[in-house]
């Protein structure tokens, strides 16, 4: 039973955050590759959902491979749409909010399916033929040769946190149990005038991080950012551009419930605001030297010094 069966078993048909890739496919005449799929019946790009230990990028080559029949390296993230303006109703009822990670691929091997599964056919179009598709595809077809990744705006259509309504989290572990969930995140690099970054020191482990934390329904990845931060730290910050995107890691809680979070990695400016650990998660807010890093939660710190050594590109694994 794949990861989305198991989830939809537990929570039927509401509306869930769904992480998902998707390919930007050229052929060697610069033509684009798109299915036919089959739920919607028009023309889209191949993906597919992230299944239990998947990094996106992992994503990416194995629905390439599994639509298409190509063998596909990831070369490039484009774009990162997860606005609930883009919020999916399938034919059968479903409801999802999707964070869809978006790459420019390779073809590195294999040979071209026609049809069969979730799409009944498949073609190359050129770039001035695109067929007609759906709102977030010719969104992410729009942006794709951007220099940096793009990004939804901040969007805060959610209830307030604090709410009873506003933990996603919470909502789906009430119907899950302790069962693994892959959620969506975004975290924020914020540095200083000399370079250094700013880093939390948690409560519960008393290690450092980075702030951020989970996506809310109704919220952008931008405007999780801006609120995880504005929470833990007491900044107001201003998300620039997107400089990592990671997944495929896994974290057990004390009480035993299992994540698998998606983290979107954002380089941030200070707009305003002072300092202030919110005293509930956070103990401590500080600025350190990359050569003085404290010790850090697990895989952070090589998530950091990757994002860090590739300062022109966003890092995905």
């Amino acid at each position: 039973m794949g990861y989305l069966e198991s989830l939809r078993g537990s929570v039927g048909s509401a509306l869930i955050p769904l992480a998902y890739s998707t390919i930007l496919l050229r052929d060697e005449n610069g033509r684009m590759l798109f299915q036919r799929r089959s739920d919607f019946g028009v023309w889209g790009l191949p993906g597919g959902i992230l299944e239990l230990g998947e990094s996106p990028a992992d994503c990416a080559i194995r629905e390439a491979r599994e639509e298409t029949g190509l063998s596909v390296r990831p070369l490039r993230l484009t774009s990162v749409l997860s606005s609930p303006r883009h919020n999916i109703l399938y034919p059968n009822g479903d409801r999802v909010q999707q964070i869809t990670f978006y790459f420019e691929c390779s073809i590195e091997g294999g040979s071209l399916r026609t049809g069969g599964g979730e799409s009944s056919a498949s073609a190359f179009f050129p770039s001035d033929d695109f067929p007609p598709t759906l709102a977030w595809y010719r969104l992410a077809l729009e942006k794709r040769d951007t220099r940096e990744p793009f990004f939804d705006p901040p969007d805060f259509s959610s209830p307030q946190p604090g709410s009873s309504e506003s933990s996603t989290w919470s909502a789906l572990r009430d119907r899950v149990g302790s069962a693994p969930l892959i959620l969506p995140g975004a975290t924020a690099l914020i540095r200083d005038p000399h370079g250094r970054v700013l880093l939390v020191r948690r409560m519960d482990s008393g290690l450092w991080s980075l702030p951020g934390g989970l996506l809310e329904l109704g919220e952008s990845l931008a405007g999780t950012v801006m609120r995880e931060t504005k929470e833990e730290t007491g900044l107001q910050v201003e998300p620039i551009r997107i400089r990592g995107v990671f997944g495929g890691y896994r974290v057990v809680f004390p009480g035993g419930d299992v994540l698998y979070p998606i983290a979107t990695w954002f380089e941030c400016g200070i707009c305003s605001g002072s300092q202030r650990p919110d005293g509930n998660e956070i103990s401590r807010t500080e600025f350190f030297e990359r050569s003085n890093l404290p010790e850090m939660v697990p895989g952070v710190k090589e998530r950091l010094l990757a994002v860090l050594d590739s300062p022109d590109s966003a890092v995905f694994h």
